[in-house]
């Protein structure tokens, strides 16, 4: 069973007794037993970083954070790898101004009936409950 070890400027993972694990140990031996007991395919344990990174960009995570979380020196790196999840999210921004606009225009749209109720004679406004008089019985 691996072991963390840290100390002020590392975090290494760590045999039972103690010495670094192999990196490829970490794939053979404990990641193909865990996908294995999991039902799931084999896969590279460098794919799990790969899915890990699409996820956290597609539930919205900036390009920026997941740089810094991956260890990109530059932007560029994650956007050329993750990039093809953009798309998704421009829908999903897109539809968001295009939700926001529509209650704009609803809401512009009320305040106008309600003004043009309010100069009918006698009427009663539904939208602010304001009823109006005509100009000359006030």
């Amino acid at each position: 069973m691996a072991r963390c070890r840290s100390d002020s400027r590392h975090r290494t993972l760590t045999t039972t007794v103690g010495t670094p694990l192999n990196p490829s140990n970490i794939h053979h031996q404990s990641c193909h037993k865990i996908l294995e007991r999991a039902g799931c395919p084999r896969i590279r344990f460098h794919d799990l970083r790969h899915s890990a990174a699409t996820l956290m960009l597609a539930q919205g995570v900036q390009a920026r954070v997941l740089q810094e979380v991956l260890g990109h020196a530059q932007i560029q790196v994650t956007l050329g790898t993750y990039g093809h999840v953009l798309p998704q999210q421009k829908k999903a921004a897109a539809q968001a101004v295009d939700n926001y606009l529509a209650a704009v225009e609803r809401k512009a749209s009320d305040a106008l009936a309600c003004t043009l109720r309010a100069q009918s004679p006698q009427t009663l406004c539904r939208n602010c409950n304001w009823q109006s008089t005509p100009p000359g019985k006030r």
